[in-house]
């Protein structure tokens, strides 16, 4: 009869073994990749580790939102796998930059606070396509700043900056003929804009760029 003495020396080699053994494998079968961006990430060390590390960052991000911010962030999960097409086929682009960026922002991320009031909208607000950061500022104005941009291409880019206050729950202003209205949405920071009848898209933004979304709140 074989005895085995099972002590922390042996359970921590084991767990050292399968870490290392981790290492490498992304987070989906390589045997079944049939995408281009999913084959080009199986050949890679660097970018398998980095696909695994998402997967587990965006699986406890999800876990610190409410269910319409989960909806929210699985859209822009989406947008993420978008962009990492579309990084692997552009001449000059950077596929590990824009892991590592999104592995960053899912990483950072947190659920906004509670509330209607201009505390729930103070703070900096990101996702995939830009960022919003609000402060406080004079006369019971918020300062608020955003920025958006296409993944990857940079083919629109979006500035907006106005100062504005909250009135029942909401931040309104008009920039440039177009109305913009932020709101909370669950855990995250919801951005809507409505342009004129006559035009097709926001002026401060260029070809058919928009900063319409989900923001979420970073640490």
């Amino acid at each position: 009869m074989v005895l085995w003495v099972w002590g922390a020396g042996a359970a921590a080699l084991v767990l050292s073994t399968m870490a290392v053994a981790a290492q490498g494998k992304p987070s989906f079968d390589c045997a079944k990749a049939k995408e281009d961006v999913e084959k080009a990430i199986c050949a890679s060390t660097e970018l398998s580790n980095y696909d695994r590390e998402i997967a587990a960052a965006y699986a406890e991000a999800r876990k610190k939102l409410d269910t319409a911010a989960q909806r929210a962030l699985k859209s822009d999960q989406e947008m993420f796998l978008a962009a990492r097409e579309i990084a692997l086929t552009v001449t000059g682009s950077d596929l590990a930059g824009v892991m590592k960026e999104r592995l960053a922002l899912l990483r950072g991320l947190s659920a906004g606070p509670a509330g209607q009031g201009p505390a729930a909208f103070l703070g900096e607000w990101r996702n995939e396509n830009g960022s919003v950061e609000i402060t406080g500022a004079r006369y019971n104005l918020l300062s608020i700043k955003i920025q958006s941009a296409a993944v990857v291409t940079g083919k629109w880019v979006c500035e907006v900056e106005a100062l504005a206050d909250v009135k029942d729950g909401r931040i309104a202003f008009t920039e440039e003929k177009v109305r913009i209205t932020l709101s909370r949405a669950g855990g995250a920071l919801r951005i809507d804009e409505r342009t004129p009848p006559n035009e097709s898209q926001p002026p401060y933004c260029g070809n058919n760029g928009g900063i319409s979304g989900h923001y979420f709140k970073v640490k």
